[in-house]
């Protein structure tokens, strides 16, 4: 960082919740950021130069075929790797169930427990069973 460079992290939920030193065109930032096509961002735009600068940015990149296919390719990037970490958590429970199982039917065997009894309890075929 240097000095002509300063971050201000906003928790959006937040900001409408706290009473103290509400700036009017914070709000008005944060309402366009939410939905810039809402009328009270519209009303917005008649008084606030920046708001309306950035509305007429938003749609030119907007019109632009090349931004809103990359747009269009980071949001279905995000979506897959959402996706494939549900997947993988999704998969991951399942393997630690059946493992579990397996540990409870190779128990049950070595304790000399009817087969069909460790079938019922476990859900595990007489194979998977035999293998332990």
């Amino acid at each position: 960082m240097t000095e002509d460079l300063e971050f201000n992290i906003i928790e959006v939920p937040k900001m409408y919740k706290e009473k103290q030193a509400r700036d009017e065109k914070l709000i008005e930032c944060l309402k366009f950021l939410e939905n810039p096509e809402s009328k009270e961002v519209q009303g917005y735009m008649k008084k606030n130069e920046n708001i309306k600068e950035a509305r007429e940015k938003l749609d030119k990149m907007s019109k632009d075929e090349k931004v809103r296919r990359m747009a269009e390719l980071r949001q279905k990037a995000l979506m897959d790797e959402r996706e494939a970490e549900h997947t993988g958590y999704s998969n991951g429970v399942e393997d630690g169930i059946q493992q579990g199982y397996r540990k409870i039917a190779k128990k049950m065997k070595d304790k000399g427990k009817n087969i069909s009894e460790i079938i019922e309890i476990t859900g595990l075929s007489e194979e998977e069973i035999n293998k332990l």
